[in-house]
Parts: structure tokens; C-alpha cells; sequence
């Protein structure tokens, strides 16, 4: 694959603009930063759009594969279990951070039945079910300081 030709002035103009390019570093050809032009590492969206489509694929496997997903703490607990399970895939995969006891960095909440208003109940519609996660993001620079002696 031939590497476009590039100057460091263009790289300043590129990266300022959140730009990527095929470079070469160190004899390797690669993709600068990963930066999109919000602002935003690629890493980070694709593990949201990762997580929000097999999430979404999850949850419909619930509802078609079960008999019957009950309006009860019983259902409530079968979709906050698919939802820790896909956020647990997720911290496998790098894409969720995970604390020094090497447990993923998320949190899934689910309302108690009691709390669900009866429009919603009669309309068998589970709402107010919320996750949040920290991203693992990425280590892209390293800055080592040692210290020699004789």
C-alpha cells in the first residue's frame, strides 16, 4: 500500500482538524491518532455502537426466545441479567474499564414493579431501565523517565 505524502506541517494541519491519515511510524505504516472530527477516539464510538447494537440483539432475544418474559421482579431480573452479561462481554473486550479488583466499571438499574406506573404495566412497557459505564479507552503515548547510575 503506498503511504500518501505527507508533511509534518500537513500532520499538524491534519491532526488539528481531527483528521486521520495512513503514516508511517517507526517503519510501520499506520493510521494516525483515531480522532473523529468531533473530537471523539474511534475506539470509544465503536465500543458504543458495539454495545448499543448487541445490547438491542440481546434484549430482542430475550423477548423472542422466552415463552414469556414476565412484568415481574422475575422479568425485570432476566433483562438487568442480559444487560450486566453484554456490559461484562464488553469489559472482556477492552471496551469497558475495570477497577484495580479486576471487576468491569458499570452499573445497570432496573425499577422495582411497584415503582412502574399502571399505563406502563398495562402497556407492557418496562422503562427507566438505565446503564453506565467508564470506557477503557486506550494508552496512545508513553513518557518514561529513568535514572542511570554507575
Amino acid at each position: 500500500v503506498a503511504l500518501p505524502e505527507v508533511t509534518a506541517t500537513d500532520m499538524q494541519k491534519l491532526c488539528g482538524a481531527n483528521i486521520n491519515t495512513y503514516v508511517e511510524k517507526l517503519g510501520v505504516p499506520q493510521t494516525s491518532d483515531g480522532l473523529t472530527t468531533v473530537g471523539e477516539y474511534i475506539d470509544v464510538i465503536r465500543g458504543q455502537d458495539y454495545v448499543q447494537v448487541r445490547l438491542n440483539e440481546d434484549l430482542h432475544q430475550l423477548l423472542f426466545n422466552a415463552p414469556r418474559v414476565p412484568f415481574d421482579s422475575r422479568g425485570i431480573a432476566q433483562v438487568k441479567a442480559a444487560i450486566r452479561s453484554r456490559l461484562i462481554d464488553a469489559a472482556d473486550m477492552g471496551i469497558i474499564a475495570q477497577n484495580e479488583d479486576g471487576r468491569p466499571m458499570f452499573t445497570v438499574e432496573t425499577p422495582r414493579r411497584a415503582e412502574i406506573p399502571e399505563a406502563d404495566l398495562a402497556n407492557r412497557r418496562l422503562r427507566n431501565v438505565e446503564f453506565e459505564y467508564t470506557t477503557a479507552g486506550a494508552v496512545h503515548y508513553i513518557e518514561v523517565h529513568g535514572v542511570v547510575t554507575v
